[in-house]
């Protein structure tokens, strides 16, 4: 259905991981209490081995930020026979966990190394982990996003296993909001069209048998920041249309939560309503073309990602044919 790559683009994946390990550095401490196991017997090569139960973390809904909160705190406290300071122990883990998070060496890093170091974490009574995302951690992410989205694996609608007919034929509320997405993708391959044509960004098809399958080959890196490190794309429309686009990543790659065909035609709907806001209020010719390139080139940027969202959500989950013009 979807790539397992795409665990590799989700920030709630790799926060999860983090906190995974700073659990674990934590618990051999000193600092931790006494546990209601040895850690003597926890195998220190695996590091999950020693969070039995799922981590907590969820993302705040807030439109202008990216920003997480962990109970791991509370709920480590909950599996102890007695209860000490819940405050203590999320201070204590939320500085193990900016070790953890600026551990990655500038000349080893990969992938979303380079985004981890840019979270900002702070503990908050009575014992959560809170962790903000910087505009030049998020910029960093859009980079990567961009550079490996090639490999996302697209199902042909032949290969998918999920056909939901049923589920779109019951529903004229499903059926309305999978022409909403159709239509969107099929604006997002106009739009990048155009941005060819005008010399605003290159394209390639990575696979002759996908029309849909479009890459941007240029400019790469894609200006997503100013030159003082802020996020290029800052309008609160942009802003939301990103977000939304964290939310789809952390959905697809969170094992507990198995994804619906209806969710995923809602996160779909939802993403298309955003991309809409955002070409409503954002112009990406005239005016800003001339005055603005870098600009115009980011908002293409933010079409791509959508289309491809859109294309991935479509084609690998429902098994419905992205349009490239209706």
């Amino acid at each position: 259905m979807f790539s397992p790559l795409i665990v590799s683009f989700s920030l709630r994946s790799l926060l999860v991981n983090r906190l995974q390990k700073a659990f674990h550095d934590w618990e051999k401490s000193s600092q931790a209490p006494l546990l209601t196991h040895p850690v003597s017997v926890l195998d220190t090569s695996q590091f999950k081995s020693s969070v039995p139960w799922e981590i907590p973390l969820n993302r705040v809904k807030e439109d202008s930020q990216i920003w997480y909160v962990s109970a791991i705190a509370l709920k480590f406290i909950d599996t102890l026979p007695y209860h000490p300071p819940i405050w203590d122990t999320a201070k204590q883990l939320a500085d193990y966990l900016k070790d953890d998070l600026m551990s990655a060496s500038p000349a080893t890093e990969s992938r979303l190394d380079r985004v981890q170091r840019e979270f900002t974490v702070q503990a908050v009574p009575p014992g959560w982990i809170h962790l903000y995302l910087s505009d030049r951690g998020l910029t960093a992410w859009l980079q990567v996003l961009t550079n490996q989205l090639s490999t996302l694996q697209l199902s042909t609608v032949g290969d998918c296993n999920q056909t939901n007919t049923c589920i779109l034929n019951n529903s004229n509320r499903n059926s309305t909001s999978i022409a909403n997405v159709l239509y969107t993708h099929a604006h997002c391959c106009s739009l990048l069209r155009l941005g060819l044509s005008d010399q605003l960004i290159h394209l390639s098809q990575r696979d002759a048998q996908l029309p849909t399958s479009l890459f941007v080959n240029a400019p790469q890196p894609i200006p997503w920041s100013t030159c003082d490190h802020a996020l290029r794309c800052n309008h609160p429309t942009e802003r939301r249309l990103i977000v939304q686009i964290v939310t789809i990543l952390d959905c697809l790659s969170d094992p507990s939560k198995p994804i619906s065909p209806s969710r995923i035609i809602e996160l779909a709907d939802i993403l298309s309503h955003n991309f809409q806001s955002f070409y409503a209020a954002c112009r990406i010719w005239g005016v800003v073309k001339a005055s603005d390139r870098a600009l115009a080139q980011a908002r293409l940027g933010l079409v791509w990602v959508t289309q491809a969202m859109l294309r991935l959500l479509l084609q690998n989950g429902l098994g419905i044919t992205a349009p490239i013009e209706l």
